[in-house]
């Protein structure tokens, strides 16, 4: 991602927003483990904003989702063996006879001339690949139990220990992401669906500065949007789901978190006509501004602060 010029603007702002995504910085060892736990931790301990609709970092004891979940997440398809929670973490397995889950968005039904953008966020894993085949995991769920804006799965034209995502709005013909991902490694994603005409775009960006990204081209009849659902199905392999996110008309994402010699790096997507100042804490209690309205001509920002010698936390505010 080329990084457009930013200046530094010292007006104060006279009014701000903050964004639902607080992101997370970490000192070196383990770094993977620690952003995911301190995403989780800083979203589980924030209220559900007027953008966010569904939210789950699964931090539940392991065991089937929609019973230690207590009513969150809900049966779509009663099978023998269920979906689960280990470690943390949505356990799906690929087979025959495996339930599918739900959780109902709040304010659902999104209807189809609500206007409603709807935009879903998760972390997922696969530990064993997909067929050339494939299948979809995860999905919006609308009347009658029908799935839309399906995220799938294959391992078509993809090396051994590979495998790729793709998009469809209703079937199972999907716009595939030509970029190949490793199995074993964690994968931050994103959908967009637009309710009005049910076109769905995939980004598949890892947390890289380099984002990925399909749109579904198949047509669907638009239908009203009740939940966001997890699939467990033949072809599909198995794998984890994580840090799950369902906001409405609000697609902002930190797209890169980088740590380099004690220093972190972060960059997210900006609109030209919008400030945006960066604060830190040490315990998500009392925070210190970084920097202060920054602007740009462009349509990305990114900052290099100091990161510390223990855990912390960055928000990020815009100001109109």
């Amino acid at each position: 991602m080329s990084e457009a010029p930013i200046r530094l603007n010292k007006k104060p702002a006279l009014s701000r927003r903050a964004y639902d995504m607080l992101t997370p910085m970490a000192p070196p060892r383990d770094l993977t483990r620690l952003v995911r736990l301190l995403a989780a931790l800083m979203i589980s301990a924030l209220p559900l904003s007027a953008a966010t609709i569904f939210q789950d970092d699964f931090t539940y004891a392991d065991g089937p989702l929609v019973t230690v979940s207590r009513d969150k997440w809900h049966l779509t398809d009663p099978e023998t063996f269920t979906a689960d929670v280990v470690s943390g973490q949505v356990s799906l397995v690929g087979g025959s006879n495996r339930e599918d889950v739900h959780g109902e968005l709040l304010g659902a039904p999104y209807t189809t001339n609500s206007g409603a953008i709807l935009y879903a966020t998760l972390t997922v894993n696969f530990t064993t690949a997909p067929s050339p085949t494939g299948t979809y995991f995860a999905h919006f769920r609308g009347d009658k139990n029908t799935h839309y804006c399906r995220i799938f799965a294959t391992s078509a034209d993809a090396p051994h220990g590979f495998f790729r995502f793709g998009i469809a709005n209703y079937d199972d013909t999907p716009i595939v992401v030509p970029r190949t991902v490793r199995l074993a490694l964690p994968i931050f994603i994103s959908v967009r669906y637009d309710v009005s005409n049910a076109v769905s775009t995939l980004t598949v960006n890892s947390l890289s500065s380099n984002p990925a990204v399909a749109t579904a081209t198949n047509f669907a009849p638009p239908i009203n949007i009740t939940s966001f659902g997890l699939r467990q199905a033949p072809a599909m392999g198995n794998l984890f789901v994580d840090d799950l996110t369902v906001s409405k008309n609000s697609s902002f994402q930190v797209r890169m978190i980088s740590l380099t010699d004690g220093m972190a790096t972060l960059a997210w997507p900006a609109i030209p006509t919008r400030n945006y100042s960066i604060e830190s804490s040490a315990d998500f209690k009392n925070w210190l501004p970084i920097s202060e309205n920054l602007v740009t001509g462009g349509t990305n920002l990114s900052i290099t602060a100091e990161a510390g010698a223990s855990n912390g936390f960055f928000r990020i505010f815009s100001t109109p």
